[in-house]
């Protein structure tokens, strides 16, 4: 995981994202007085929200 601020992510914005695509490694940008945020390359959120989908089931939370 790779951690930039707001100001050096938007300096680079276009070698950011290559980075967040070809590393497969997420993003943090801090930024001053806010929340921060993570980039992250589309598969990789994909496949990590399809992984987290069958333990959303009420079935499937009653099982260990």
């Amino acid at each position: 995981m790779k951690i930039m601020t707001y100001t050096e992510s938007s300096a680079r914005y276009a070698e950011v994202l290559d980075q967040g695509v070809t590393d497969r490694d997420e993003i943090v940008i801090t930024r001053q007085d806010h929340a921060s945020a993570v980039l992250n390359a589309l598969n990789e959120y994909v496949s990590h929200n399809d992984n987290r989908k069958p333990l959303k089931s009420p079935a499937n939370a009653h099982h260990p």
